[in-house]
């Protein structure tokens, strides 16, 4: 059964990379993200991380586990937190590059 809300370390890895990512949580069980669901075939009995980049369409990376910790949602975030074919974005951007 999931949770009604998100879990704390999600909630702290979306805190934690605010300025290079937009995180969105969904609760599979929600009839309204069932489109979400099939078009990427999102597993209803583990936990499931989809990371994309410039394409929109399918995942960079897909990480499905019975419980994501914090530890793999950090290092998911931080080993893709630039784009493929980056863009300068602000001074802090620029000085990570």
């Amino acid at each position: 059964m999931q949770p009604d809300a998100a879990r704390i370390r999600y909630l702290t890895t979306a805190f934690k990379f605010r300025a290079r990512a937009q995180v969105g949580y969904v609760k599979i069980a929600d009839p309204d993200a069932q489109f979400i669901v099939s078009k990427y075939s999102i597993p209803s009995e583990v936990d499931t991380l989809l990371l994309f980049q410039e394409n929109t369409h399918e995942p960079l990376v897909r990480a499905s586990m019975k419980e994501l910790t914090m530890a793999t949602l950090f290092e998911v975030l931080e080993a893709h937190q630039f784009l493929q074919l980056p863009r300068l974005s602000s001074q802090e951007v620029f000085n990570q590059v």
